[in-house]
């Protein structure tokens, strides 16, 4: 095995069993490794290959590496990142590293770290290259699930307001590409600072939790998306919703905390976005007509 940085020279071919140490470090390395040619051929793969696949080693030799791994008709790309072993035969350098998502052994979503070492022929020049594959899933969920909750309400379980920022940014750059409605619902309980006072924080959080459930029950699973800002502020995101469909969700949340008689009413804004404004923009808006509306004296739909 070449050092890193170095490129690899006049590997053996250890399916013939000519180099018995190269072979053992290939066969018993706990991660996968893939031998292939200039045209991305695979001329060996290790056994944790052979396990990720339900192959033999023989079964995919003469495939495409990035054909056997993740089903592509050409080397694997994943926004900005390139494949290594592309990038190795280019520049007969050490490349990588590159993460890239595929359908695991069982079903669910596998995350692969790839590295490439160059394989060097006589003169110097690439004839091939050696794929060292690390399966990260576990790190990569990890960290994924930790993002999550930093974006994320202890309390309610709804996102916080970093969240909120990053979904309206997210949505209004969509909807100004793809041309889709977008609503905002801002809703904010009246005199909830008094509410909490007398009834005591306990008493105020579990109204906070109360009016989450509502929330949650009448918007669209998985196309909505439910914010708290701040202690009693609360944020609907509605893609692909007009303001007159807006409307009929927030008059359906309204409706139904009243049927369940919340011992405080709330104050709504809704808004759609306009074409010219961005995030920061729209929510400014929507929260200026949320003041009007408690201004104007609270538990009113503007």
């Amino acid at each position: 095995m070449a050092a890193k940085g170095a490129g690899t020279k006049d590997l053996p071919d250890e399916r013939k069993g000519d180099a018995p140490l190269e072979k053992a470090l290939l066969e018993g390395a706990p991660i996968g490794i893939f031998l292939v040619d200039k045209e991305y051929t695979v001329q060996y793969a290790n056994p944790v290959i052979a396990k990720w696949i339900g192959k033999t080693s023989k079964e995919v030799t003469g495939k495409k590496c990035y054909e056997i791994l993740f089903g592509n008709d050409q080397p694997c790309r994943d926004r900005n990142k390139t494949c290594p072993a592309e990038k190795a035969l280019e520049s007969a350098k050490v490349a990588g590293p590159a993460t890239f998502r595929r359908q695991g052994p069982e079903g669910g979503q596998q995350y692969l770290q790839v590295h490439a070492n160059p394989v060097l022929d006589g003169a110097g020049s690439p004839s091939g290259a050696v794929e060292f594959i690390q399966d990260v899933t576990s790190e990569r969920l990890l960290r994924d699930y930790r993002e999550e909750a930093a974006l994320r309400d202890p309390l309610t379980g709804l996102y916080n307001r970093q969240g909120f920022n990053h979904l309206l940014d997210r949505e209004r750059k969509r909807t100004k590409r793809q041309g889709h409605p977008l609503s905002l619902c801002l809703i904010d309980l009246d005199s909830f600072k008094d509410y909490n006072e007398k009834k005591g924080e306990k008493a105020g959080d579990a109204l906070l939790v109360r009016l989450t459930k509502i929330l949650v029950a009448q918007t669209r699973v998985e196309v909505d998306s439910l914010c708290r800002l701040q202690a009693d502020t609360f944020a609907v995101i509605l893609p692909e919703a007009t303001h007159a469909q807006a409307l009929r969700i927030g008059y359906r949340i309204r409706r139904v905390a009243e049927e369940a008689q919340l011992p405080i009413t709330f104050s709504m804004a809704i808004c759609e976005s306009e074409e010219q404004e961005d995030a920061d923009g729209y929510y400014r808006r929507t929260a200026d007509t949320l003041f009007q509306a408690k201004k104007s004296g609270g538990n009113k739909t503007l």
